[in-house]
């Protein structure tokens, strides 16, 4: 298998983006939990999500001493960000708008100021600047370094889901950190809680992988992928601010997101046999 990058880059690249991204987010959700520290936490997330870019720039530009040609930066059709926003209804629209047909819906009748910046920033574009900082790292420097021949792309996608999901934990030990510095942690159920956030962020990391390494190689567009990342985040910051709803209703992002997933696993199939084009660099 022809390789296409040293390994010390990217050992590089992985510890700068734990040492720069995991302390906003540890601290983030481990100190402001609560929904009255939404903003608090929403910056800091953000923060850390940009981290991830500044990682990836530093490794290219200073370790490895090379541009950003073969991030993507090909804008793409109107139709794919059309494609997305309605891929942002069926998400997140969808539980709300099936609970309400069988009143179970209820309404924040009281958004407080923190959370109506949320929703302005987040409408304004600052998740999409979140999103294209992780997806500058993780899919415009990460997956054209691993990704040495068209055959292997998605064993290559579930190790890059691997490491996002690992990442992701840091939502999780942050909570756990705290309650262990206070000295009221409840080691067995705990632990248990928090080994089963882990082993979901995990789970959706690697499905969430196909979906968008499968638009990055489709499009090559590292804009789009950063679209589809931070407005994925951000209406679903957004609905959940303004609406409340039985869990069992969320099986209708869940089926959406299946769906994302197959049709993404079923183009890299025909991608890695050859039978799709897209500009590959070399």
């Amino acid at each position: 298998m022809r390789r296409y990058f040293s390994a010390n880059p990217i050992r590089t690249f992985l510890l700068l983006v734990l040492v720069l991204s995991w302390p906003f987010l540890i601290y983030g959700f481990g100190w402001f939990g609560s929904r009255e520290a939404i903003l608090t936490r929403y910056l800091l997330a953000c923060t850390g999500m940009l981290m991830v870019a500044l990682s990836a720039f530093i490794t290219r530009a200073f370790v490895e001493r090379k541009g950003f040609h073969d991030v993507g930066w090909n804008l793409s059709h109107i139709s794919w960000y059309l494609a997305a926003l309605l891929l942002f209804v069926f998400l997140w629209l969808g539980p709300p708008l099936a609970a309400l047909s069988f009143g179970k819906l209820s309404w924040n009748q009281s958004i407080k100021w923190d959370e109506r910046m949320v929703i302005i920033l987040s409408l304004g574009g600052f998740s999409l600047l979140a999103g294209f900082g992780e997806e500058f790292g993780w899919r415009g420097y990460l997956l054209p370094r691993w990704l040495a021949e068209p055959r292997y792309a998605r064993a290559v996608l579930v190790a890059i889901g691997l490491i996002w999901g690992v990442w992701h934990c840091a939502i999780a030990i942050g909570p756990l950190l705290r309650l262990a510095l206070a000295g009221t942690i409840s080691w067995p159920s705990t632990i248990t809680a928090f080994l089963g956030s882990c082993l979901q962020m995990i789970d959706a990391s690697i499905a969430l992988s196909f979906i968008f390494g499968a638009l990055w190689l489709k499009t090559d567009s590292i804009f789009l992928c950063a679209f589809l990342h931070g407005y994925w985040i951000g209406f679903r910051d957004i609905v959940y601010l303004f609406v409340s709803f039985p869990p069992i209703y969320r099986s209708v992002t869940l089926f959406t997101v299946f769906a994302a997933w197959l049709i993404s696993y079923q183009w890299l199939k025909r991608y890695e046999r050859g039978q799709v084009l897209r500009p590959f660099y070399m």
